[in-house]
């Protein structure tokens, strides 16, 4: 199946499966991108930090 067919189809169901889709696809680019020497400086209004600060919360 394309990667634009199931894009379509989880921007067709529920907002949280988009959602899930969306950060999916962002991980796998970080993946690509950013080397295991790497380090990162986020800003404080960057998605990836506040998903990562979410992630944090929800685990307490």
């Amino acid at each position: 199946m394309p990667s634009a067919e199931i894009y379509a189809k989880a921007y067709a169901q529920k907002p949280e499966a988009a959602e899930f889709y969306k950060f999916l696809k962002s991980m796998e680019t970080y993946r690509s991108v950013i080397g295991s020497e790497a380090s990162l400086v986020l800003s404080t209004d960057s998605e990836l930090f506040g998903w990562l600060k979410r992630a944090e919360t929800k685990g307490r």
